[in-house]
């Protein structure tokens, strides 16, 4: 599976049991921009800042287990790999991303 864009990703995250701020009986808004429903509106830099979201995407995306997150720990004069969820390793992705210049829907296809 790939994610498209922003839209994509809301998407997958909402099928994936992330949930909005809509009441249960309405169904949100999504676009590229983030998400409407209920009278409000959640940007989509505040949705990428939920580890909840990141989790629903990757029940979608079958990112599954740990992996090594690129960082280490020393314990009793050793260093060790330290391993995250996948998709904390993922969510904590974007952040260098957006300092090299890349928008966010090029990172999210990136995953």
């Amino acid at each position: 599976m790939s994610i498209k864009d922003t839209k994509d990703f809301i998407e997958k995250a909402i099928e994936g049991g992330y949930k909005t701020c809509c009441l249960p009986s309405q169904i949100p808004e999504v676009t590229d921009c983030g998400i409407y429903c209920n009278g409000g509106w959640v940007a989509v830099e505040n949705l990428l800042l939920s580890p909840e979201i990141w989790q629903a995407v990757g029940r979608v995306e079958g990112w599954e287990g740990t992996t090594y997150d690129g960082s280490y720990t020393k314990e009793d004069g050793e260093f060790i790999a330290i391993k995250s969820d996948v998709w904390h390793v993922k969510m904590n992705g974007l952040t260098p991303a957006l300092i090299e210049g890349k928008t966010i829907d090029e990172y999210l296809k990136t995953l």
